[in-house]
């Protein structure tokens, strides 16, 4: 039985900074200007500096290897030719465009970031950027008084995040979604820093369990993360507009949604039946409250298999999708990717036959418990799964449903 506390699916952090000894980048060795930017040679490793747009700078450095410039698949931009200039100074190195100043202070390596009218961005706090003994990444920032700080992905709790400790580790949460539950089902490691009328962005392209730190110092907050290079990239605003139009250079934008999408949507778990579907899309049209969407949970399905209906419990289904859409209302029904152990069920045995499922090295399918019981799981890795699985859903489109 699961404890319905935050503490039954929060991993043990007690560990976590817990006599950390942070390891310093150090000092500037010496310093090469390239295409794009700079490369620093430090007593830690290899630092890159590299203008992907004049207005977005990415810092890179592996602590523990060679360090290389390839991305996660979140980052889709592509660089743009940056006319740049470099400066070197006894004390530091200034690169500039004409959109951004980077002051690299040599002993110990320090860095400050301005933009064009000379307004401070970021600077390094204290720590600066580090690492330990366990392979962590740490990149800390000095906090201003007036900073507010937005974004992170789904979090709950307030928009501001000022004086939270913000983990990135997707977790299926069964605990209440209250500001006590942190790490919840999708991680972005991206946020904005709003400050005097000014804004500018982080984006963390760190793909291992990571933590943003703006609880445990008044001057100063982190990024770090349990692994890999430490890889950011600031975005210079100045407005909240301009960093989202910077971020989403870098990770890419979604298509312009259906008027629907973005009207209201009404969810919860779970509606069980059609009558009662049908009773809710009445309730809003007598209380002259507008609806989008109704969303379906795990009852409309036969014995909780994806891609079916329960016949008893819903058997007028596409009469149903057709009725409400007539009167505006979307039918968005839930599609898990646990597949029920049934070999008559044929997702199931085509899935096995086609060796499609996530497998053990030693060759055996990977099952795992979830709302049909005994359940394989597709591998999105493979792209034959997901042209297959993309397949199934003609089982909703042809109903008329729209959104999954």
């Amino acid at each position: 039985m699961v404890d319905d506390s935050s503490s039954a699916i929060q991993a043990d952090m007690s560990h976590v900074n817990a006599g950390t000894e942070y390891l310093s980048i150090g000092r500037v060795l010496r310093f090469l200007k390239e295409e794009q930017g700079i490369s620093i040679s430090t007593e830690s490793g290899e630092l890159k500096l590299i203008f992907i747009r004049k207005d977005i700078v990415r810092f890179v450095i592996n602590f523990f290897g060679e360090t290389n410039l390839s991305s996660s698949q979140a980052v889709i931009g592509k660089q743009e030719k940056v006319d740049f200039k470099v400066e070197e100074s006894e004390d530091f190195i200034l690169c500039q465009t004409s959109r951004l100043k980077i002051y690299i202070n040599k002993v110990p390596l320090h860095i400050k970031v301005y933009d064009y009218q000379d307004r401070e961005i970021v600077s390094d706090g204290k720590h600066g950027i580090a690492y330990s003994h366990r392979k962590e990444v740490f990149c800390f920032k000095e906090m201003n008084k007036d900073d507010f700080f937005y974004g992170f992905g789904e979090k709950s709790g307030f928009l501001n995040k000022r004086g939270e400790k913000l983990t990135m580790w997707n977790t299926d949460v069964y605990s209440p979604h209250n500001p006590e539950t942190d790490a919840l089902y999708q991680s972005i490691p991206f946020y904005l820093t709003m400050r005097r009328g000014n804004t500018h962005g982080i984006f963390f392209d760190n793909t291992f369990k990571s933590v943003f730190d703006l609880k445990s110092s008044q001057s100063e907050y982190s990024f770090k993360a349990e692994g890999g290079q430490l890889d950011y990239y600031i975005f210079a605003g100045p407005s909240p507009k301009e960093v989202l139009e910077q971020y989403t250079f870098l990770t890419g934008r979604m298509p312009i949604p259906p008027k629907w999408a973005i009207g209201y949507h009404q969810s919860r778990y779970s509606y069980e039946n059609e009558k009662e579907v049908l009773a809710l899309a009445e309730a809003f049209k007598s209380k002259g409250i507008p609806l989008d969407a109704i969303y379906l949970d795990i009852h409309y399905m036969d014995g909780y298999r994806v891609f079916t209906v329960d016949r008893e419990r819903f058997p007028r289904f596409e009469e149903m999708v057709t009725e409400l859409k007539e009167n505006g209302i979307r039918i968005v029904p839930i599609v898990d990717p646990g597949v029920k152990e049934d070999p008559e069920y044929p997702v199931y045995s085509e899935g096995v036959k086609k060796e499609y499922f996530c497998r053990y090295l030693e060759g055996n399918i990977y099952f795992g418990d979830v709302w049909p019981g005994k359940s394989a799981f597709p591998d999105f890795a493979a792209a034959p799964v997901r042209e297959w699985w993309g397949e199934q859903h003609r089982f909703y489109t042809n109903t008329g449903i729209e959104g999954i």
